[in-house]
């Protein structure tokens, strides 16, 4: 029975040496760590969520005039009358053919265009002011009358959009 009782304390003895001391203890290699990079998540922008509408998409075709406006709209001189819209916007003004003509240079630059040609004359009280400019694929053309008499100044445009 010594023998029972001795090899009982030999096995808690060895079981209590070896709970203390890690370098004797036999387990699995634990992974030594590393640093990786963690990415921060951004939150993902919220969505609407789809409608249930069994009714069909409707997609609205801008009519006639609202297509000449997206076309003239910029081209419009402030304070200026509506003439006419066929293939060309013609306006008419109070205003000098050079005020007329400074705003529209101004207004070509400021829309990004090249100014190609622009020639002033004035000839025997006729007053005749031609600018053409482009972008892209895209060509104006702004023509601005006055002959004497006339207390209107002309203003013709083509828009090739």
């Amino acid at each position: 029975m010594n023998f029972i009782l001795i090899s009982v304390l030999l096995v808690f003895l060895a079981i209590g040496v070896v709970g203390k001391n890690p370098e004797m203890r036999v387990s699995e290699p634990s992974p030594t760590p590393t640093n990786i990079p963690v990415p921060t998540q951004t939150p993902e922008p919220e969505t609407p969520e789809p409608s249930a509408s069994t009714e069909p998409l409707v997609t609205q075709t801008p009519s006639p005039t609202q297509l000449e406006e997206v076309t003239y709209g910029d081209w419009l001189y402030p304070g200026a009358s509506v003439e006419s819209r066929d293939d060309k916007l013609v306006l008419t003004s109070f205003d000098s053919p050079d005020q007329i003509t400074d705003w529209y240079k101004n207004k070509i630059t400021s829309l990004g265009f090249n100014v190609r040609s622009f020639v002033m004359t004035s000839a025997n009280d006729v007053v005749k002011n031609v600018l053409s400019a482009a972008k892209a694929d895209r060509e104006v053309g702004v023509t601005i009358t006055k002959n004497p008499g006339d207390s209107l100044a002309e203003i013709e445009v083509t828009d090739s959009l």
